[in-house]
């Protein structure tokens, strides 16, 4: 099993050929208390490291997650401009890889999906890394990216520090989803907060969000924290 995750590892992030910026996504069980470790080895691989663009967050699995599945690992990138600006040795990438294998639970198989980023407003992470993220099935993606465009702007006031993003599931998509959106927070309190506040003070705009994105199949929402990124 953790050859097959070192394979897999190494091999995601050229998996999708697709516009514009992309992601690709994989869970895993971390064993009890490794996080501070696996922390640690990214730290040592990745900090002094420069991407062409993009980059690779480590997050772990909270709130909604149904699984054994403790982290995962989302890799970013523009079109045809994945990887880092130097070459890395083929020996360094396999001792890194080689080296979290070894704080990850091999009973529990990793889970690995993936797809494009349609919009995206930076936040400041280091203030909101907690994000909440919904899974769901527009019947109309071109009306639905108009509207949460439009909301995001004109209740922009809302999102100051936080990330917010919209994208498609296209390989292996979780639960059987076809898109995603993702709000960054504090903490769940703050994603509350932000709740409230939208269908208070920024109302009129929600209710206009909701008339024009077209219906949505909620699938599933849930939430992780951002331990380790790196772009």
């Amino acid at each position: 099993m953790k050859k097959y995750l070192l394979l897999l590892f190494l091999s995601i992030a050229f998996s999708v050929n697709s516009q514009q910026l992309r992601f690709n996504c994989i869970e895993f069980a971390a064993e009890p208390n490794s996080e501070d470790k696996v922390a640690e080895l990214f730290d040592k691989f990745y900090s002094e490291k420069k991407f062409k663009s993009g980059g690779v967050v480590l997050e772990s699995l909270g709130a909604g997650i149904r699984s054994e599945r403790t982290h995962r690992l989302v890799f970013m990138w523009e079109k045809d401009k994945w990887g880092m600006e130097e070459e890395l040795a083929e020996f360094e990438s396999d001792a890194f890889w080689r080296g979290v294998g070894n704080y990850i639970n091999s009973d529990v198989p990793p889970y690995s999906y993936a797809g494009r980023i349609h919009s995206w407003k930076e936040g400041n992470t280091d203030i909101t890394s907690s994000v909440h993220i919904w899974d769901f099935k527009p019947a109309d993606p071109v009306a639905f990216k108009k509207a949460h465009d439009k909301i995001v702007k004109d209740a922009s006031p809302a999102f100051e520090d936080r990330t917010v993003g919209f994208g498609s599931y296209d390989v292996n998509q979780p639960n059987g989803a076809t898109h995603w959106v993702v709000i960054t927070g504090r903490n769940v309190g703050d994603h509350i907060e932000l709740i409230d506040l939208m269908e208070t003070k920024y109302n009129k705009e929600l209710t206009k969000y909701f008339e024009d994105r077209s219906e949505v199949n909620h699938i599933r929402d849930f939430v992780v924290d951002i331990v380790k990124r790196y772009q």
